[in-house]
């Protein structure tokens, strides 16, 4: 029989870091298992976490190996204080973020290493931290971490970070020094958790990412995908009806000028050439005939030149009305794109991270 909380570990094989952990998890001396693979080279696998109830050491190590023994175990006698104090846990009814947040703190460890709340230090600190915000949470409000991140962001601290990941919080008035007191009170509590409590909520919040947002990222992925490809259809749709509209009005501007400038020019020609053949003698005939040509054909030269520049201006106008639209849409498809490249890395960040 081993005292509560007794440390047992086994390595399967003598030259490998691989190991199992268990700890006798109540005072009747039942063995909460923990099958911990460690492995130090860079590039290796991830550790998996798993949790397993055996009611004897016996059936502990017949479930690793069962040739192995009491002998081949490495034992920590090491017993934690107990204590019979509880925690001052804000009432769900308390709206203040503040306590919120330290009611999160006490669900989580009560819900992920119960055990937890039977130590002293435990115990001593949480409740420090408690009554300190309590006497603050009318002077600040926090941030709270979205749901879906709420585990584990609203729990660890990485780096220098004064308060846990997505948590801060903002004073009306007061001692600047507050955050920096609640850090301090959170972070004592902090190190007395983390070793039991972060392997279990990380399990937690991978499980909610693979089965909750990497199916999320992936419908919102593909229903975009699916928007850019119709955005592009209905673009080159539209290119396609204003080049038909173009070459429709162009038409309609060619058959104008040979129809009503052209004809008209040419009627007004033929009547002055009949009204010089009937006016004007002979000798002077073809002298007027000759200018009254020239001027005709000086008159259909300017109208179709100019009738030409204004097909070139507005088939130039028209280019750079496309060139603007396809500028436009392409702003479009690479807005879309980050969305997708967006998902795309939630996804396999994800997948690294399993």
């Amino acid at each position: 029989m081993y005292p509560y909380s007794t440390v047992l570990r086994v390595y399967p094989e003598e030259d490998s870091n691989d190991h199992y952990t268990a700890f006798v998890f109540d005072l009747k001396g039942s063995i909460d298992w923990r099958s911990k693979t460690k492995i130090k080279e860079v590039g290796g696998p991830p550790g998996v976490v798993r949790d397993t109830m055996y009611h004897s050491i016996y059936d502990w190590l017949t479930s690793i190996n069962p040739s192995l023994s009491e002998n081949c175990m490495y034992i920590n006698m090491r017993r934690p204080i107990l204590t019979t104090e509880t925690c001052q846990v804000p009432l769900r009814s308390d709206k203040r973020n503040p306590m919120k947040w330290g009611r999160h703190i006490y669900t989580t460890i009560k819900k992920f290493a119960p055990h937890l709340l039977r130590k002293e230090l435990v115990v001593n600190a949480y409740n420090i931290l408690i009554i300190y915000l309590n006497s603050v949470a009318s002077i600040i409000t926090m941030n709270l971490p979205h749901f879906t991140e709420k585990y584990i962001r609203a729990i660890s601290m990485e780096g220098y970070r004064l308060l846990p990941l997505s948590c801060s919080f903002r004073m009306y008035h007061g001692n600047p020094d507050i955050l920096c007191t609640i850090s301090s009170a959170y972070l004592t509590l902090y190190e007395l958790i983390k070793t039991d409590l972060l392997p279990h909520i990380n399990i937690k919040q991978q499980e909610y990412y693979m089965n909750v947002m990497v199916p999320r990222y992936k419908h919102s992925m593909a229903k975009i995908i699916a928007q850019k490809i119709q955005k592009d259809a209905v673009f080159e749709k539209r290119l396609e009806n204003r080049q038909i509209r173009m070459d429709n009005y162009i038409t309609l501007l060619t058959e104008k000028y040979a129809s009503r400038i052209l004809y008209g020019h040419t009627y007004l020609y033929e009547m002055r050439l009949i009204e010089i053949q009937e006016k004007i003698a002979e000798p002077k005939q073809q002298k007027y005939i000759q200018a009254c040509t020239h001027s005709y054909q000086t008159c259909i030269a300017r109208k179709h030149y100019a009738n030409t520049q204004r097909i070139n201006r507005l088939q130039a106008k028209e280019e750079q009305k496309v060139e603007c639209l396809r500028a436009a849409h392409q702003r479009k498809m690479d807005h879309l794109t980050r969305h997708i490249m967006y998902y795309s890395d939630k996804i396999e960040g994800s997948m690294i991270h399993e």
